[in-house]
């Protein structure tokens, strides 16, 4: 049901965004018209810029030397550093659920005893 409401919402303002005008453009207008100035190619510029380094350095931090064929030495856990170890995630007891108590019966006799 609500994401029933939801989609409606949601397609509701994708057409104002395309058909209302606010000035004298849409508010698609304006997004366009962001996108197609100098502001705008050099916010793109930057953000590819800033981009590809940090695709680098991910790559470059993340190499690892490649292990001797039959070598049967592992790495410790020392070795790998905080972000990179896996997340312990403890037990879970089965008393986090609410117990969902019984509603209560409205009285169901009627008030001559019947």
């Amino acid at each position: 049901m609500f994401g029933m409401i939801k989609f409606a919402l949601g397609l509701a303002l994708l057409v104002m965004a395309f058909t209302v005008p606010l000035g004298k453009r849409t508010f698609a207008g304006h997004i366009r018209a962001i996108w197609k100035s100098s502001e705008g190619k050099d916010l793109r510029e930057g953000v590819n810029t800033k981009v590809t380094e940090l695709k680098k350095d991910s790559k470059s931090s993340h190499s690892t030397p490649p292990e001797k064929p039959g070598s049967t030495m592992t790495r410790s856990i020392d070795d790998i550093s905080e972000w990179q170890r896996p997340l312990v995630v403890p037990a879970v007891k089965k008393s986090w659920k609410k117990t969902r108590r019984p509603r209560r019966r409205a009285n169901r006799t009627m008030a001559n005893g019947r």
